[in-house]
């Protein structure tokens, strides 16, 4: 972060920008990413803002439950913040993911399980620990058992200075910190440059911990909307139109006026739409599959019937129209344009990629070998 870019004489911003410096788990990434969200959802706040631990600790929990639980990304061996929402009792499948309630429905499942899951035990350190670069000088040779006292008592004390301190801790009717005055101007009147900043924080740190992952950017929130699947429809139902064909995995011949598209890696891991993934099935299959992983036993047949269906849409489509469609292919599996329409070319560069995902997603968690 660079302070001339954020001009504001009350607050230290280079403390500030030391938050995350040496970050070893994830607590304090979303630990502030949950003061930001909080005070985004008071937006007439004047003054100093009081934010409970508790509440604090409800929405880190729901922050981090999207990468962690519905991407299945992982936090370190040494973070306990994916323990704690391994044992949430929440569940919610692709289609449901976007839903205006889902959120809701997630914090409160979060409260209500609080401390069934041992969420308040995230608390002990982080609330004191982000303060720490505000008091580096003062804190250097400090045992690490006597930090949080002292840093409790020094953020009462510079909370009342020129240059104060982010928060201070309060009681209220519960653990409480109370934002000052000047950084709740500060953040409001800075937020999408502050929201920027700590998002990049917790991509970098997502991705030294998932480095074989795809599309952790698109993992590290809640997806707002899932693009309809227009395109690709009308794609696949062009090819059945012209030749019957099956569902991959039921077997059943498929409608083209009714059938389903299926993410063959679920989409919660690789994020994307690209027809090179999606393959046509029959409703049932696809509600039957979810986000699962399928055999390995389809994989032969579902590169035949995308051979089968590169093969059809070239007669059925113009060339700027083909090339536009097929552009997918090329790149994520690295084929040749002239390639494409080859089979066995095809099949190679499909056992190229394929597989090896597969593999990578089941290790991260997603449940692998569905059958029909």
């Amino acid at each position: 972060m660079n302070s001339a870019l954020l001009p504001f004489g009350e607050v230290d911003i280079q403390a500030l920008s030391g938050l995350f410096e040496s970050t070893t788990n994830s607590y304090k990434l979303v630990f502030f990413q949950a003061i930001v969200n909080l005070l985004q959802s008071r937006p007439q706040a004047t003054g100093s803002l009081l934010l409970e631990t508790q509440d604090l600790a409800v929405e880190m929990a729901a922050l981090a439950w999207y990468p962690h639980v519905f991407y299945r990304l992982s936090f370190g061996s040494q973070d306990h913040m994916g323990k704690v929402l391994d044992k949430l009792r929440f569940s919610v499948d692709e289609r449901a993911i976007v839903h205006a309630d889902t959120q809701k429905r997630l914090r409160r499942a979060i409260r209500e399980q609080y401390c069934q899951i041992g969420l308040q035990d995230l608390l002990r350190y982080v609330p004191y620990r982000l303060l720490t670069p505000f008091f580096l000088e003062r804190l250097r040779g400090t045992r690490d058992h006597q930090v949080n006292q002292l840093v409790r008592q020094w953020s009462a004390e510079a909370y009342a200075t020129e240059t104060p301190v982010l928060y201070r801790f309060v009681e209220i009717s519960s653990p409480a910190i109370e934002l000052h005055p000047s950084w709740v101007a500060y953040l409001k009147q800075s937020l999408p440059i502050v929201i920027g900043w700590v998002r990049k924080h917790w991509i970098d740190y997502l991705q030294l911990r998932n480095p074989n992952t795809p599309s952790i950017p698109s993992k590290v929130n809640p997806p707002l909307t899932r693009a309809p699947l227009t395109m690709q429809t009308a794609y696949w139902r062009a090819i059945i139109c012209k030749t019957p064909l099956r569902c991959l995995y039921s077997k059943e011949n498929l409608d083209p006026r009714k059938f389903a598209l299926d993410h063959f890696i679920p989409w919660s891991f690789v994020c994307h739409d690209q027809i090179w993934n999606l393959i046509p099935v029959s409703p049932k299959s696809n509600s039957a599959k979810r986000n699962r992983l399928p055999s390995k036993s389809y994989l032969e047949r579902f590169i035949e019937l995308q051979s089968e269906g590169l093969s059809i849409s070239r007669t059925i489509f113009d060339d700027k129209r083909w090339r536009k469609l097929t552009e997918p292919f090329v790149s994520d599996l690295r084929i040749a344009s002239e390639e494409l329409l080859d089979a066995k070319s095809l099949r190679a560069a499909y056992n190229g990629v394929l597989p090896a995902m597969m593999s990578l997603a089941e290790r991260t968690g997603f449940s692998a070998g569905w059958k029909n």
